[in-house]
């Protein structure tokens, strides 16, 4: 007899779901080859459908090809925020017997199974969750010394500032030309009648906030250049990636011989150690922009987070004259997972306004000085030399680099302009 496909599985595991009215996690082998051997397949022999289970957990919808903001991609938006013991209950919704996912022409009540997604993987922000510009000042200097001097925090956004200058600041579900171009009008959209509702995600891994509903700021400006994330640019602004030719160098202790006896690592302990293999890799590489933005009020994030709270706040009236300083930031990307850091390289910086207004906006004496040492520093850090030296590696607590970046020799964008 013939083995059943992937698809074919998961055609036979949802009609089992459906007629028990259970999770597709609970569909046993048993009752699988039952039906297998009855379709004339033969039966399973192992653990054949964990590997199904594991891809409709991740997705269910494949990413592959996927078109960016189509009803494909706002399912798994959403789905991925739901509670682990949820995914393969609200999965079946999309899976046909023949065990093709459904269309958005072929998913019942859409509207009503959105719904059950926000409401189990998001939560709105209340209004006892605002936090006044001053309130935002004495929380963030508790562990940022930089906010106990100066009223700013930092956001990251793939615009340049004339783009920021005419088309402003807001959430995009507060955009009217955003909402219609990316499906946030459509009648199944749980954001079509929320428009001012500012939410953070409530799942399980994610608990930071909604990108869609909400403006990030933060008061570190090394997090600030994980944003945009680069799976976002990849799809909306591919022009802004590109890769990078650098020279690295594997981290002491970084790969550790654990196959070595005992007596062959005492003998190494005291001989002389190698000198750090250098080699060249390609890395991606993405443009994007970092600005500082003056503190107004916002809803404060890490109320949701526990112990590991994320240094961001949810802003929603931003404008352009909160824009304090620009700087122009190429990430050299150590993996395509923004979760394990990157290398960045300041390529400009400008004043965005005249110094008076920006001074009068600063709140305290030395809150001009301690912005100028600040942007100082950053950008003598950041710059990188005639030899490809220099940059500020980024990761995210507890990530450590994979290698060292030595020196960048080369970065080029689809439009092949090196940067310099």
């Amino acid at each position: 007899m013939p083995r059943a496909t992937d698809q074919q599985l998961r055609g036979f595991m949802a009609q089992i779901a459906r007629l028990k009215n259970k999770s597709l996690d609970n569909v046993d082998r048993f009752e699988l080859n039952k039906l297998l051997k009855s379709k004339g397949f033969d039966p399973l022999t192992a653990t054949e459908t964990t590997p199904i289970k594991d891809a409709l957990k991740n997705g269910p919808y494949p990413t592959l090809g996927m078109v960016m903001y189509s009803f494909e991609y706002w399912f798994n938006y959403f789905y991925k925020e739901l509670p682990s013991a949820e995914l393969l209950v609200v999965a079946l919704n999309v899976i046909n017997d023949d065990g093709s996912l459904r269309t958005e022409a072929q998913v019942p009540d859409k509207d009503g199974l959105f719904q059950k997604m926000l409401r189990l993987g998001f939560r709105r922000f209340e209004a006892g969750d605002h936090l006044t510009a001053s309130e935002i000042q004495t929380h963030a200097a508790t562990d940022n010394p930089l906010q106990r001097d100066v009223n700013i925090l930092f956001r990251g956004d793939s615009r340049l500032p004339d783009q920021i200058k005419t088309q402003g600041t807001m959430p995009q579900t507060q955009v009217d030309y955003l909402r219609r171009t990316r499906g946030m009008n459509q009648p199944w959209h749980p954001f079509r009648n929320t428009g001012n509702a500012v939410w953070v995600r409530n799942g399980e891994v994610n608990k930071d906030n909604c990108l869609f509903s909400a403006v990030s700021v933060t008061p570190q400006f090394a997090v600030a250049t994980k944003f945009p994330l680069l799976n976002g640019l990849l799809g909306e602004s591919p022009e802004l990636v590109g890769h990078a030719v650098v020279v690295v160098r594997d981290l002491a202790g970084a790969n550790a011989n654990l196959a070595l006896s005992a007596f062959a690592r005492a003998r190494q302990k005291f001989s002389q150690p190698a000198a750090p293999i250098e080699r060249n890799v390609t890395l991606l590489a993405s443009k994007t922009s970092i600005y500082a933005v003056i503190m107004r009020g916002a809803y404060n994030t890490q109320k949701y987070q526990g112990d590991a709270a994320f240094p961001e706040y949810a802003s929603d009236n931003l404008d352009w004259g909160d824009h304090l300083i620009w700087f122009s930031i190429t990430r050299v990307h150590f993996s395509q997972d923004a979760n394990h850091g990157h290398l960045i390289i300041i390529n400009d910086h400008k004043i965005l306004h005249p110094v008076d207004a920006i001074k009068a906006a600063l709140l305290g004496p030395n809150s001009w000085q301690a912005l100028q040492a600040f942007v100082d520093d950053i950008v003598r850090r950041g710059t990188k030399g005639h030899d490809g030296t220099g940059g500020i590696a980024y990761t995210p607590p507890g990530v450590q680099p994979p290698f060292e970046i030595v020196r960048v020799k080369t970065v080029s964008f689809p439009e092949y302009r090196p940067v310099h």
